[in-house]
């Protein structure tokens, strides 16, 4: 198999629909800031923030284990197995989520009263545990299209899945909904979601669905299952890690704080979706080498992977870092700029996450998922130590540096701890060497917007495209990448021979 052809054009795919998806999340954000309050805007992604938590546990990490298990039962022909896995993750789904709106439904008024202070939480509560019930069914063909390594349709999922929230959001907003416009706008389009994607699968993907007989053993139930719980583990240090600022700040502070992280936080997600595009790929395509004991190509595949996502972060994020207010008073309003600070040191804190998601889809890969679950509930723990600490003397600022503190250690410990597993070579050299680039790229802007005194989108536009052109000349000038890789890569995507990478 040509595997650069295979995650070069897997990545892409991914990439592009990862923007599209990107773009209309961030167009939701900016469709909710401009129709509702600081505080509403605040008080739905609290909600939001507890509801993601819910759908974690519900999971049981059972759809990764699909993405994991599907192409090694496909490297041997068993299509049996496939189905069998997919049957498991169907009825442990449609338990969970019966359970886990039940809960929600009883604890709605209590959480409302004691922890948002807001009557409303209780309604946004109550119609996002209904949404619970009709949204597995999606989830597991999605991640079933993965784990047949189709990214073409497991990519368009949340894209197709947020185009549809926008618009049905956007509808409802104009009768008047209110807050309430987002979370119908979820559960209608769930249950289109639903729908669409089962049928899409089986026409295009597994078209003996029907004929090929389910056998769910004991022992098919114990591998999915061990897998799966570490799996949800990690998430859920992987949401402590993302969503305890958000928790600590409802808590300690005002939903009004709670809208302005929301705002700086998000923005810098958007970074992620280069190394998450890449991640994405090497999930499936480290099980099928690790199976198949091509050990070398994987390392290959995991240093390439590191390299490149990390040169196409950086100056992505210094934008954020550079021009943070300019980006926040445009897209939000002026009654956002206060998230300026924190946009800043989440950026930062964006290119150090970004290389923890290509280990963590690695870990998973090769069958460590426990690897994982113990680096990210060590990162989790100091995060949430942090944010206690820092959140009710700093508000936002504290729960950004905590945060990019956290990622700081994941990453460390992620990239020390998969050397020994897989031999890839010292990343710490060109990190760094990337970094000084990046500090040009700073320092460049720093001057030119001390000596040009113009229209300030004339300004920013030729700070950009100076201060780029230096990066892109100081990463080629320390060799981190040169031309003769770049050529022999796209030679290699366009030739359709077997090779490697």
């Amino acid at each position: 198999m040509n595997y650069t052809r295979k995650a070069l054009f897997g990545a892409m795919w991914v990439f592009i629909f990862l923007v599209v998806s990107a773009g209309m999340s961030y167009l939701f954000r900016l469709l909710l800031a401009k129709n509702l309050s600081v505080e509403d805007y605040g008080l739905f992604f609290a909600v939001f923030s507890v509801i993601l938590f819910v759908i974690i546990i519900k999971d049981l990490g059972l759809r990764n284990a699909l993405a994991k298990f599907i192409p090694e039962f496909l490297s041997k022909n068993d299509r049996q197995s496939v189905k069998s896995s997919m049957m498991l993750v169907f009825y442990i789904h449609l338990l969970t989520s019966l359970l886990f709106t039940a809960i929600l439904v009883f604890l709605a008024p209590i959480l409302a009263k004691h922890y948002f202070h807001s009557v409303t939480a209780a309604q946004l509560m109550a119609v996002f545990a209904f949404a619970l019930i009709v949204s597995f069914i999606e989830e597991i063909f999605v991640y079933s299209f993965q784990g047949f390594q189709k990214m073409i349709y497991f990519s368009m999922a949340p894209a197709v899945r947020m185009t549809l929230v926008l618009l049905i959001t956007f509808v409802l907003l104009k009768t008047g909904a209110g807050i309430m416009a987002p979370v119908y706008a979820f559960l209608i389009t769930y249950a289109i979601m639903s729908l669409v994607y089962p049928v899409l699968f089986i026409k295009t993907t597994f078209r003996d669905f029907f004929s090929v007989k389910s056998n769910i053993s004991s022992s098919l139930t114990k591998t999915i299952f061990k897998f799966g719980i570490l799996t949800m583990l990690t998430f859920t240090g992987g949401y402590i890690l993302s969503y305890t600022d958000t928790l600590v700040l409802t808590y300690f502070r005002t939903l009004k704080e709670v809208g302005w992280y929301q705002v700086a936080m998000p923005s810098t997600t958007l970074l992620w979706y280069i190394p998450q595009a890449v991640s994405t790929i090497i999930l499936p395509m480290a099980s099928e080498l690790w199976s198949k004991n091509e050990k070398g190509l994987l390392s290959t595949g995991i240093e390439m992977a590191h390299k490149y996502s990390f040169v196409a972060v950086v100056p992505l994020a210094l934008i954020m870092l550079t021009f943070p207010e300019i980006m926040i008073r445009v897209l939000f309003g002026e009654a956002y700029v206060p998230a300026a600070q924190a946009l800043q040191i989440l950026a930062v804190g964006a290119i150090i996450f970004s290389i923890s998601t290509l280990n963590t889809a690695a870990f998973s890969g090769i069958g460590h998922p426990q690897v994982n679950t113990k680096i990210i509930f060590t990162a989790a723990l100091i995060n949430l130590i942090l944010n206690l600490i820092l959140i009710p003397l700093y508000g936002i600022i504290g729960a950004a540096s905590a945060t990019t503190i956290s990622y700081a250690v994941m990453m460390i410990l992620s990239t020390a701890r998969l050397r020994q597993f897989v031999k890839i070579k010292e990343p710490w050299t060109n990190w760094a060497k990337t970094a000084i680039a990046g500090i040009g790229f700073v320092l460049v802007v720093s001057v030119l917007k001390n000596y040009l005194e113009m229209n300030v989108w004339v300004e920013t536009g030729i700070c950009l495209v100076i201060a780029g052109a230096a990066y892109i000349i100081l990463v080629f000038l320390f060799k981190v990448v040169n031309i003769n890789e770049i050529k022999d890569l796209a030679k290699r995507a366009i030739s359709t021979k077997k090779q490697d990478f």
